[in-house]
């Protein structure tokens, strides 16, 4: 990270504001706050902890990209940032938890619970930690508890999914969600091989961003 902050502000950036995964869940952002400290003296370089990681964590970088794209100064850039990170709210559902327990995520209890009774968990970001949210009967029941996770949210100003190996089933889900937002507007995307070994296949998050 060091000599990506070095690079642009080599290239000519006024300003960089850097937006990690959650410091509860990852070392990125201690790691990003030692290479500020290492950067060239007077850069103008702002290091955010998100608090989420996958679509919650790229809702919040984009929200901070349209304001640095539409020319706004490092100030607002940061500012906006900070408040897309208040107003996002994530839920995920999980068709096992086996993987979680592999990466020492979760207890091997929860782990054996969910799976002698056949449940699936839902999962949310608290205060930049995973916690429990429930649990879901059956997969269908698990997407109804996300769509109605969304109706409760009011003033909608981006939404996003991430899924593992599933996309037909988040491809569904972004129709239901069209009725609170503009479908094409809704963002999809699948997890990758660092979240994906955590939670394996069958994974469905909805990350929203409400006023």
């Amino acid at each position: 990270m060091f000599q990506t902050y070095n690079n642009l502000i080599e290239q000519g950036a006024t300003g960089v504001v850097s937006v990690h995964i959650s410091s509860k869940i990852s070392g990125t952002f201690n790691s990003a706050q030692k290479a500020l400290e290492m950067a060239k003296a007077g850069a103008k370089i702002e290091v955010l902890d998100s608090g989420f990681n996958s679509i919650g964590l790229g809702l919040i970088s984009l929200a901070a990209a349209r304001m640095a794209q539409a020319g706004e100064n490092l100030q607002n850039v940061v500012s906006h940032a900070r408040q897309a990170i208040d107003r996002t709210d994530m839920l995920g559902m999980f068709d096992t938890l086996k993987y979680m327990l592999r990466g020492g995520r979760i207890s091997r209890t929860k782990a054996t619970v969910a799976s002698i009774i056949g449940v699936k968990p839902m999962l949310k970001f608290s205060q930049g930690t995973i916690v429990q949210a429930g649990l879901a009967r059956t997969y269908k029941k698990g997407v109804e508890k996300l769509v109605d996770f969304v109706r409760t949210k009011k003033g909608i100003l981006s939404l996003g999914i991430a899924h593992s190996a599933i996309p037909e089933e988040a491809r569904k889900i972004k129709q239901r969600l069209g009725q609170f937002t503009r479908e094409e507007d809704i963002v999809v995307t699948e997890l990758g091989p660092a979240l994906g070994v955590h939670g394996g296949p069958g994974v469905l998050l909805v990350a929203v961003q409400s006023e």
